[in-house]
């Protein structure tokens, strides 16, 4: 059966940067764009010639965005979807008996809020991953710049200054934006449930003896079969589920922590936190990309979507946080 995989768009921020002038992250986008299309991202991993699976970043940047496209596959599989004509490289990227040749995951970030939207698909480029790798070649990128800085014979700065202009502590803020959701319609979108994570907040000793702060974290995981029918008496279940996961914090407010795995119509993949919830800013279809030249990937429909979501969006406003 010939299926179309949906593409989802997850929001994220990335930050921060680092005091040192030549840290910054245009510097670090724009040493992204000056390597070779061959060099095998992540580049803060050195891949040996023996590597199965094979990732490439196709990056471009303009006066308001950084963005970008991560191609993925068996190295075998590069020659046939990854294609050069003269000085333009061209992808195709269409379904085949549908699976797609090969993984194709867009992504594009505002320069203003660092906020942005990474497209993924499943069995594609995990989007914690990406985030992981993004942030660890930024750490690369200081590291390299800091040591310059410390080897040079005659500096004009003390050691213990570019050590704090390079630090990168408290810096690692990067991770997914998260937006308020409704628990009680969200998980009504599954079609089928595949596992309930949680952590309850048990107090650690007999009743009739004073709590002294003794309360044990019990963290639980119940598989289900994906055919089983989501209906009111499950749904049910998993409200009970949360209710248990609740704790109150030192502000007054109420905190759940677990989630909820499965798909919803489609097949898509779906989690949907007891706590906070992301929104999918694309729903677009994989047979739809196409073949495009890497170097109008921002005029993509694609990317062009994401703009818009960008441009539209309370979330994505640099003065929200």
């Amino acid at each position: 059966m010939n299926m179309s995989l949906i593409i989802r768009g997850s929001a994220f921020y990335f930050g921060d940067e680092v005091s040192a002038s030549d840290s910054s992250f245009e510097h670090f986008f724009s040493w992204i764009q000056s390597q070779d299309y061959d060099m095998p991202w992540p580049y803060h991993v050195k891949l040996g010639p023996a590597s199965e699976i094979r990732r490439q970043l196709y990056f471009g940047s303009n006066k308001k965005y950084w963005f970008g496209i991560f191609i993925s596959a068996r190295t075998s599989e590069f020659q046939h979807f990854v294609k050069r004509e003269g000085d333009t490289v061209v992808i195709e990227a269409r379904s085949t008996g549908g699976d797609p040749p090969v993984e194709t995951n867009f992504f594009c970030l505002r320069k203003d809020s660092g906020k942005g939207i990474f497209s993924h698909y499943k069995g594609s480029y995990p989007f914690s991953q990406f985030l992981k790798d993004l942030w660890n070649c930024y750490r690369l990128f200081v590291s390299d710049n800091k040591k310059k800085q410390l080897d040079k014979p005659k500096r004009s700065k003390p050691k213990k200054r570019i050590e704090t202009e390079y630090s990168l502590q408290s810096k690692a803020r990067y991770g997914p934006l998260f937006t308020p959701g409704t628990f009680e319609e969200l998980v009504k979108r599954f079609s089928s449930i595949e596992e309930i994570r949680l952590t309850t907040f048990e107090v650690d000793v007999p009743e009739d003896q004073p709590v002294s702060g003794r309360i044990r974290n019990v963290h639980k995981v119940y598989r289900l079969d994906p055919s089983e029918k989501v209906d009111s008496t499950l749904l049910n279940w998993i409200r009970s589920l949360r209710s248990k996961s609740a704790r109150e914090l030192c502000t007054g407010k109420v905190a759940y922590s677990g989630s909820v795995v499965g798909v919803e119509d489609g097949d898509s993949p779906l989690c949907v936190s007891f706590q906070n919830s992301m929104d999918d800013y694309l729903a677009y279809n994989y047979d739809e990309l196409g073949t495009f030249e890497v170097d109008k990937i921002f005029k993509h429909p694609l990317i062009q979507r994401m703009v818009e979501q960008m441009s539209s969006g309370i979330l994505f406003d640099p003065d929200r946080t």
